[in-house]
């Protein structure tokens, strides 16, 4: 949805302008405009791409953005086009993403990798979001015959060590995030991942996670969870591999499994408090996840304890410890 300029908006272009570079934006932002709605820069700052004075591009324009993107598809480093033409990395990026859309740096390229054993489901759910938000390098894995356990193993062991893969079931409908208070279906999903992988790599952790559920807006705290043991649930999660989880003992509930495994290994788990995922679950087996519940809280029981057909992390796992935390921006 594009922005009506105001005098306002005005002068917070100017300021883009004038800081191109994220941390001193944001520094000046704060300073002059406190108040300025986030999610309002946000759309406003889809449009500068498109702007020679708040209009329409120029030619000129136009013809440097196509240069741009041109460069960035032949493999030319963002540093080196921004030296050429005498910008700022920032403004590269904006170019790219505001006027030929999805196009990322070499260190977020990440793979797509869908589960599925129900060509009918995917067809209805999830295909259409990897067609809407046009996301590349997807790989389909469906073997009915391969047992879920194995399935999970056999993604680990496809990708190499380190490679960042966004892992996706056959059953997602939607994914939201909250803006001013109220939650809204989600505009880009790139920008989910970019955010994903950066919190995992500036804080040296290995898989993230959505929040399972629409809270009520304000029950919702908005920064990442970082060092503490929220669970990262299956349908929608990040992982930059390590091919840790080996082997699961158990079909079901193999993502609390998963999230402690990490939990232990890094000393948190990333959770992206701000967006979440509508799923459409298959039918549960009631009898076999209690069965599951308790022998995984055996197994994990300074982490997890079984509540009936479901598992809860133990209390003092679930606090953030802000001193680990590094800086984002």
């Amino acid at each position: 949805m594009s922005v009506t300029i105001n005098d306002t908006d005005k002068k917070i272009l100017q300021l883009l302008r004038k800081h191109p570079q994220h941390a001193e934006f944001q520094a000046a932002l704060k300073e002059e405009f406190p108040d300025y709605p986030r999610a309002r820069l946000c759309r406003l700052r889809k449009q500068v791409g498109h702007s020679a004075e708040l209009g329409r591009p120029t030619a000129n324009q136009q013809d440097r953005n196509a240069a741009i993107v041109s460069a960035l598809r032949r493999g030319q480093k963002m540093i080196d086009i921004a030296n050429e033409l005498d910008l700022s990395e920032g403004m590269i990026s904006r170019i790219a993403r505001s006027n030929f859309g999805d196009l990322r740096e070499d260190s977020f390229k990440y793979s797509v990798a869908i589960m599925s054993v129900r060509p009918d489901v995917l067809a209805k759910k999830t295909w259409p979001l990897v067609q809407r938000y046009g996301l590349q390098r997807v790989s389909i894995f469906t073997t009915a015959a391969i047992a879920h356990r194995m399935r999970v193993e056999f993604i680990y062991d496809h990708y190499k060590i380190d490679d960042k893969v966004v892992i996706l079931y056959d059953d997602v409908k939607r994914i939201s995030e909250i803006i001013d208070g109220a939650w809204q279906e989600l505009d880009s999903f790139d920008g989910v991942c970019r955010e994903a992988f950066t919190c995992m790599t500036r804080s040296s952790l290995h898989i993230a996670g959505l929040r399972p559920s629409k809270f009520k807006s304000h029950e919702v705290c908005t920064e990442p969870s970082l060092f503490s043991l929220h669970l990262v649930y299956d349908p929608v999660h990040f992982i930059i591999n390590k091919r840790r989880y080996r082997s699961p003992q158990f079909m079901l509930k193999t993502d609390y499994e998963n999230s402690v495994i990490n939990f232990k290994a890094d000393g948190g788990v990333v959770r992206l408090n701000k967006y979440t995922m509508d799923v459409v679950y298959n039918h549960r087996n009631d009898v076999g996840n209690k069965a599951v519940a308790e022998k995984l809280a055996r197994k994990y029981k300074d982490y997890l304890y079984a509540s009936g057909t479901d598992l809860r992390v133990r209390a003092r796992h679930l606090l953030d410890r802000p001193s680990k935390r590094p800086r984002l921006s």
